[in-house]
């Protein structure tokens, strides 16, 4: 599924200095993806990736905002807040990838969240922030 394709590419990123595609294609089939270099060349623009030069080599990195906005479009299945709590659904197995975009984006309002396989908690400081929240993210689904 090209959506668990995505999430276990920003994974890898993140984990390895990936500097071509050949090696994020390799990186991939280890992981259990197999897919072929122009279906890696189209994730690869879709996700908005771009190779940086870092003092160890180039690597392919992605903006938080566009990995946040991709895996919301293609994840989540609903936003809702109880108080200071909001429950973030997604497709099976996707919570975490959403949990760490999330992360990634450094919002203020979020004191915390915990991600399972389809859903995410995440923890505001008010009720009013995690209101907030609900309207920034569910405009995307």
């Amino acid at each position: 599924m090209k959506s668990n394709r995505h999430a276990a590419i920003l994974q890898l990123i993140q984990q390895k200095d990936i500097s071509s595609q050949g090696e994020l294609t390799q990186a991939l089939a280890d992981a259990g993806f197999n897919a072929a270099q122009s279906t890696i060349s189209r994730d690869i623009r879709e996700l908005g990736l771009s190779l940086e030069r870092y003092p160890s080599g180039l690597k392919y990195v992605a903006s938080a905002k566009r990995n946040l906005d991709v895996l919301l479009r293609e994840s989540l299945v609903s936003v809702a807040n109880a108080g200071h709590t909001l429950v973030i659904r997604t497709r099976s197995g996707m919570a975490m990838a959403v949990a760490l975009a999330l992360d990634e984006m450094e919002f203020q309002e979020i004191l915390g969240s915990v991600a399972g396989d389809d859903t995410v908690l995440c923890v505001a400081r008010t009720v009013e922030e995690a209101e907030k929240l609900v309207q920034t993210l569910g405009p995307t689904i």
